[in-house]
């Protein structure tokens, strides 16, 4: 999971033999040899050890919009750096998380993502605060509604487009009353909605949540819903596929069109957004989008001449961070030597800390410092721990290393 945190203590640890790591998109990194690399898997492999195809977890990076995104591992998604910004904000106290409020950049910046240029603004002020810089004093808000109403009307009038637009409504409205991430804000909607502060809300109150909150109505609606699409004649059926067919031919949609839209955008999302198709259209050019994302694979590693010099900087919180090259490295200084966990090992897991610097290492606090992953072969290894003899095997008090 991707987070914005404090790099401490960065320092300068002394002269040392070093190795150039070539990515696949031309990005060099020096390191020591027992520096590790985080796989595009979650494992640690020392430097030393990486060889040519290996793949890296990625940091991708892309402007949208004028905003840094970051895609997140863990939901496949591009997600915001102020975001994580703002997280790292409300997390540490700097100011609370409140409803009604947006995450505002202080210098007006939108890529300086500074947890220190993060702050959190009335939403209505926020808008009209934009609406001032960019539009100047004399903004007319009933002018701007206008234009943004001609422009969905406008829209609206393209089929395909108003199909795209009812399915993505249709999605963030399930989500909205099904997702337990809404929890809180469907009670807040829910507790607005039956204010008795006037007779629009009482209303609201009457015709939509005393509805939905009837035992089994939901369950109806979806039984309605599922019965019309039963009874469809196929005519539905036949000017949807009609709509997906169109869009999927588009001759006037070229690779090198792709290609400059992606490079605009920076999103596969905002790419169709500039070329008005839907994103299936792009399956005809698996060529074009393999390279939208580059892959962060090794290149090369070979050794350097002689001794460089060598810094380090740790992350507490994480255990790890990543370079500007867009891969992870984990922190530096201590190294972790742990009891070998292999097919028919029994024993105590026993962990084994080294420090590999001039100065004195720090290990904070509910800090990471090791990682355990287990697999499942699915067959028989041919020589196992415990056919090797190894030193390790069911040891019942402290066993001296190796070496």
């Amino acid at each position: 999971r991707m987070i914005v945190t404090r790099l401490e203590a960065p320092r300068y640890i002394g002269r040392d033999a070093l190795l150039e790591v070539v990515l696949d998109d031309g990005a060099v990194i020096h390191a020591t040899p027992d520096h590790q690399f985080m796989l595009r898997d979650g494992r640690m492999v020392v430097a030393g050890e990486l060889r040519p195809e290996d793949s890296l977890m990625p940091l991708y990076r892309q402007v949208h919009r004028g905003y840094e995104m970051v895609y997140q591992p863990t939901s496949g998604r591009l997600h915001p750096t102020h975001r994580m910004s703002d997280d790292w904000n409300v997390r540490y106290g700097i100011y609370e998380e409140v409803v009604g409020t947006h995450r505002h950049h202080a210098d007006f910046n939108r890529l300086n993502n500074l947890p220190s240029n993060i702050v959190r603004m009335n939403a209505h002020k926020h808008i009209c605060l934009h609406n001032a810089e960019n539009y100047g004093s004399n903004f007319d808000q009933e002018k701007h509604s206008d234009s943004v109403k001609k422009a969905y009307k406008r829209l609206m009038a393209d089929p395909a487009w108003r199909e795209r637009y009812a399915q993505s409504q249709k999605q963030k409205a399930h989500s909205f009353w099904g997702d337990d991430r809404y929890a809180g804000a469907r009670e807040r909607l829910i507790e607005i909605r039956r204010s008795p502060s006037d007779e629009t809300r009482a209303k609201h109150r009457d015709a939509m949540i005393s509805r939905y909150e009837q035992p089994g109505e939901r369950e109806r609606q979806s039984e309605l819903s599922s019965a019309a699409w039963a009874k469809d004649d196929g005519t539905r059926r036949t000017r949807q596929m009609e709509i997906a067919r169109s869009i999927n031919l588009r001759s006037e949609i070229t690779a090198e069109t792709v290609r400059e839209a992606l490079k605009a955008s920076g999103t596969i999302r905002g790419a169709a957004r500039i070329l008005n198709c839907d994103r299936s259209v792009f399956r005809r050019f698996p060529e074009v989008m393999m390279g939208a994302h580059r892959n962060h694979k090794v290149a090369s590693v070979r050794p350097l001449p002689g001794d460089h010099d060598v810094y380090c900087m740790s992350v507490p919180e994480a255990g790890n961070f990543a370079l500007e090259a867009g891969v992870f490295v984990h922190n530096c200084g201590v190294l972790v030597n742990v009891t070998p966990f292999e097919p028919e090992w029994e024993g105590y897991a026993t962990l084994e800390f080294s420090n590999t610097t001039t100065l004195p290492a720090k290990i904070y606090a509910n800090e990471g410092i090791a990682q355990l992953l287990f697999f499942q072969a699915d067959q028989e290894c041919e020589t196992s721990y415990k056919d090797r003899g190894g030193k390790y095997q069911g040891q019942t008090g402290v066993v001296g290393a190796r070496v």
